[in-house]
């Protein structure tokens, strides 16, 4: 038989701290900083931050969780820090010009 309401007591106390706390720590925080950031930083600066993220994931995964790494993963992760190093070399090297950028 399928309940048709779920009830606050099925999770139990413990699991619902946890998943408030969840919701808190690493949901809604980092969200307000990353717009805080947004408004502050140069865009750049933050693309750079966020395509960098599933590389922090994949790392902390290994090294606290001890995930293993798939054989897909590292090509991949080094295109994308490659990526990035590109993306911030044409950046500085506009910076250095001087001239506009035009969108």
């Amino acid at each position: 038989m399928i309940p048709t309401t779920i009830s606050l007591e099925a999770f139990g106390t413990t699991n619902l701290l946890i998943f408030v706390g969840l919701a808190i720590f690493c949901t809604a925080i980092p969200s307000l900083a990353f717009a805080f950031a947004s408004e502050r930083l140069p865009s750049v600066v933050t693309a750079t931050i966020s395509l960098l993220i599933p590389l922090f994931a994949g790392a902390f995964a290994f090294v606290i969780l001890g995930e293993k790494v798939p054989s897909t993963a590292i090509p991949g992760s080094v295109l994308v820090v490659a990526g990035i190093v590109m993306i911030l070399r044409q950046n500085n090297q506009i910076a250095a010009s001087g001239k506009p950028i035009h969108a």
